[in-house]
């Protein structure tokens, strides 16, 4: 079980990559 620290942790680090995705212009991951 993880805390909520570690939860907080990851949702940090996950809407950050997110984030850097959605402003890099030639992601491929955001185009379908």
């Amino acid at each position: 079980m993880i805390d909520k620290n570690e939860l907080n942790q990851i949702l940090a680090f996950v809407s950050k990559k997110w984030t850097d995705l959605s402003r890099d212009p030639d992601s491929r991951a955001l185009k379908s």
